[in-house]
């Protein structure tokens, strides 16, 4: 298998079909529903990262900077579903939250991604692709995808 990444639209998509959160294609487990506040949301976030996934590697501990811009973004499961947190929301202090407006989806954990069984499948609201650069006015975005990278020079 291949990583896979899906942001924002794909990471409904991978709640669609299957892979996220259980990673069965074809039983869909769970969904990503309107925010709490029952309209877009759009700014910037803070995140934390969720060890255990080649997708966190290095960012323990690190306030990451990321913007978020959804309208149906809060992570709905199943009964019996396992959610795997690749990443939260957090407040000013670090700390998981689902309190309005650092959560923008009012996600139950202030869950912001979550991985697939084999942690290959990562599904991500806010939008690290747009906090690559200094003009951005973040590069947390990048620290993301140099694990990616990292990971397929080694493993792909």
């Amino acid at each position: 298998r291949r990583p896979i990444l899906g942001i924002c639209n794909g990471d409904q998509v991978l709640m669609e079909i299957g892979l996220l959160p259980e990673g069965t294609i074809g039983t869909r487990r769970g969904a990503l529903t309107q925010n709490r506040s029952a309209r877009f949301e759009g700014r910037w976030v803070l995140l934390s990262a969720v060890t255990g996934t080649f997708w966190t590697e290095g960012l323990e501990g690190a306030l990451l900077r990321i913007p978020s811009a959804h309208g149906e973004g809060r992570l709905t499961v199943a009964p019996g579903s396992t959610v795997r947190p690749a990443f939260h929301y957090v407040d000013e202090t670090g700390r998981p939250t689902e309190a309005y407006p650092a959560n923008p989806s009012g996600a139950s954990g202030g869950v912001a991604g979550l991985t697939d069984p084999s942690g290959l499948v990562l599904g991500l609201m806010p939008h690290p692709e747009r906090a690559v650069l200094p003009i951005h006015g973040s590069e947390d975005g990048r620290r993301l995808f140099a694990n990616l990278v990292r990971f397929c020079a080694a493993s792909c």
